[in-house]
């Protein structure tokens, strides 16, 4: 995001111009956060299976 938010702010560039990467960041973006969901849930899992054994 650093490099699209500089080009935004010190080179005056429009959104316009930085549209692909802001996509190609927000689609990275969702597709880590259900990563990190999943990982999660199955940590939580794990946990309550080690507690009920």
């Amino acid at each position: 995001m650093a490099p699209v938010y500089l080009r935004l702010r010190t080179m005056g560039v429009d959104l316009s111009d930085v549209r692909s990467e802001l996509i190609f960041l927000i689609v990275q973006m969702v597709i880590y956060f259900f990563i990190a969901a999943a990982a999660y849930k199955f940590a939580i899992n794990k946990q309550k299976n080690k507690q009920i054994v």
